[in-house]
């Protein structure tokens, strides 16, 4: 299996004002996946927030956008078929 290297461009897990005392905060978190051996940006990998079913996939540029990621220390995980799965954590 190829190695995957998540290289996490603008790790944000910037956390929104609660509209109100009940509201949940949440954050984005963005990057980019790239091959490990060549550098070359993946399309379609599968960025989840580990124990959730929160996600979304990457672009023709490898990029990626996860929003409503919960508040705190969170591993992200990339996942894609021919590729070892990586993980990141963000806080």
């Amino acid at each position: 299996m190829r190695a995957v290297r998540t290289t996490l461009l603008s790790v944000a897990l910037v956390l929104m004002g609660a509209v109100s005392a009940f509201a949940q905060q949440t954050g984005t978190v963005t990057g980019q996946v790239t091959d490990a051996s060549t550098g070359q940006p993946l399309i379609g990998v599968q960025m989840q927030v580990a124990g959730t079913n929160i996600g979304g996939l990457t672009d023709q540029n490898g990029r990626y956008l996860v929003t409503r990621v919960p508040a705190g220390e969170q591993t992200i995980r990339a996942v894609l078929i021919g590729y070892a799965q990586a993980t990141e954590t963000v806080a």
